[in-house]
């Protein structure tokens, strides 16, 4: 049993009856940021609309010459090395594959707040996340009480490649919104809204707004 897994284990008492030194690492999960709009009219319906996108509709071409060999190496030593960097690499390479070919990576929700639970307003929600993100983290347990929550690090944005994709999805989300059809409807860009991040903002902008924005919309 690797050192690190038995540092985890052995202060919790916990007996290690199979050795799998991978359970709990390889975790991937998908960065939720949003924007909120002061808008003009009440929404009192609280069913939300869900749109997809595929690399070409905000990325524009992928590049060809990716070093997925090195975003395995990372990522395997990231994981406590639970999956070979060979293995990584080779679902890399099909996961890159399927993002050329089109497959969406965009998810992009429009809702009321409403369907947030917080009531009838004028207020309107919009998260996005990219769907195949690259970097991998890891869950443990921290108790031997079950009812404990786990130590839960889904590693965001450890490979470049991620943050560069959800910069992608934040500018094209809110190219939307200054469309003709939505200028009419939106009064103000509240989160990030044009402080944080101003209109023709920087990659750089919007990263530091990415990384440091939570789940949950401000007001």
């Amino acid at each position: 049993m690797p050192d690190w897994l038995r540092s985890i284990m052995k202060p919790l008492g916990i007996p290690v009856k199979v050795d799998l030194p991978a359970v709990g690492e390889n975790l991937q999960d998908q960065p939720n940021v949003a924007f909120t709009f002061n808008t003009t009219t009440t929404f009192n319906g609280t069913i939300p609309y869900i749109t997809y996108g595929s690399m070409a509709d905000f990325f524009g071409d992928l590049p060809k010459n990716v070093n997925l060999i090195s975003w395995a190496e990372l990522v395997s030593t990231a994981t406590n090395n639970a999956i070979p960097i060979s293995t990584l690499e080779g679902l890399f390479c099909i996961q890159y594959s399927l993002l050329q070919q089109g497959v969406p990576q965009a998810e992009v929700i429009i809702s009321t707040i409403k369907d947030l639970g917080l009531g009838v307003s004028s207020f309107l929600f919009s998260a996005f996340w990219l769907l195949m993100p690259f970097s991998r983290g890891n869950v443990h347990i921290k108790s031997s009480d079950p009812l404990v929550y786990p130590l839960i690090n889904p590693n965001f944005f450890l490979v470049d490649f991620d943050l560069d994709v959800q910069v992608a999805i934040a500018k094209w989300t809110r190219r939307f919104y200054e469309t003709e059809s939505m200028k009419s409807l939106v009064l103000t860009e509240l989160s990030p809204g044009l402080g944080v991040v101003p209109q023709n903002g920087t990659d750089e902008q919007w990263a530091d707004y990415i990384k440091n924005a939570g789940d949950c919309p401000s007001f």
